[in-house]
């Protein structure tokens, strides 16, 4: 798997590529939670167009949610949109969204087909 980060003026972008595993998601959440700009943004957007398979399982997602929880403490204010056509990996974005309200974070998550949308979603949400 490859990704970027990319630090936005209000928040953070991720963008996947290739195959991705429980580990490297991890690591990449673990990137994010660890940055001092974590603190201070409003949204963070999961770009998962590019990735060719996965290995991720639907505990795999649960343990993303539990650590997602955690991080949310030192920032509950932040929107989580998920881009994804693939089916597999919808499901296990469903999944962890599910399981992030079920254990009580504050974050609010939401699965696109594509970024404009989920910009739009974002946009949509500040302006409230």
């Amino acid at each position: 798997m490859s990704y970027e980060t990319i630090w936005e003026e209000e928040g953070v972008y991720q963008c996947f590529s290739g195959q991705v595993s429980p580990d490297e998601k991890i690591h990449a959440s673990s990137e994010v939670h660890g940055d001092p700009r974590f603190d201070t943004i409003n949204y963070w957007i999961t770009d998962n167009i590019g990735v060719d398979s996965y290995v991720l399982e639907k505990s795999d997602a649960e343990k993303l949610a539990y650590l997602n929880n955690a991080a949310s403490r030192s920032n509950p204010d932040i929107v989580t949109p998920f881009i994804s056509t693939h089916i597999t990996h919808r499901d296990n974005i469903i999944h962890y969204l599910i399981h992030l309200k079920k254990i009580g974070s504050p974050w609010k998550g939401k699965l696109f087909e594509d970024v404009q949308t989920a910009r739009q979603w974002i946009s949509t949400l500040q302006s409230t």
